[in-house]
């Protein structure tokens, strides 16, 4: 019964697939102690990314599974769940959804781009944990490489591009105004001076 689930939705596990998932792990270092990880749950090779991620010691994988012309969701998550054993993760440590919720984004740590995840947007980066949507948006900074950045508000944007380092940066002027008579005698008045 199980072996039809796991055959049904396009999934076939052997010790190879097991052995190179822990390979994989080994060579890439990779140890996500803490970490809530999201990623998919979709047919063929695809189901193995929420168990690299739990074999990766992920304290939570979180798996979204939608139905595709590859395969049905019930079907992906009957085979992750079937394949758990044979990995040594503890069922707990994966949760299976269908939809992603602002306050399931909230919890990640890590996200993979992957097709069931996707459209990573504008308003599924709001909703990441900052230092996560930091390291993205410092990236993308660095890649784009511009003239000037100017972050608006320093109590959203602007603290990425305080911690961006990029130089030249700038706010709008009134808040300018407003943080420096707020810093001026707090343990913080060297920050908005190095940062302009």
């Amino acid at each position: 019964m199980k072996r039809e689930i796991a055959e049904k939705s396009g999934v076939t596990f052997s010790t190879r697939t097991e052995k190179i998932v822990r390979k994989c792990i080994k060579e890439l270092n990779l140890d996500l102690p803490g970490f809530t990880v999201l990623t998919e749950a979709a047919s063929g090779n695809y189901i193995a990314t929420p168990l690299v991620a739990a074999t990766a010691g992920a304290a939570k994988t979180i798996a979204i599974a939608k139905d595709s012309k590859y395969g049905k969701a019930d079907d992906v998550a009957k085979s992750l769940l079937f394949s758990v054993s044979s990995f040594g993760v503890e069922r707990d440590s994966i949760e299976i959804v269908k939809s992603l919720s602002p306050e399931t984004i909230g919890k990640v740590d890590i996200v993979t781009n992957l097709g069931f995840v996707r459209p990573i947007n504008k308003h599924f980066i709001s909703r990441l944990k900052l230092p996560l949507r930091v390291v993205q948006s410092v990236s993308l900074i660095r890649k784009i490489k511009p003239d000037i950045l100017h972050a608006f508000y320093l109590t959203n944007n602007g603290v990425i591009g305080v911690l961006s380092s990029f130089h030249p940066l700038s706010f709008s002027f009134h808040l300018v105004v407003t943080l420096q008579q707020t810093l001026k005698d707090s343990e913080y008045s060297g920050l908005l001076s190095s940062c302009l």
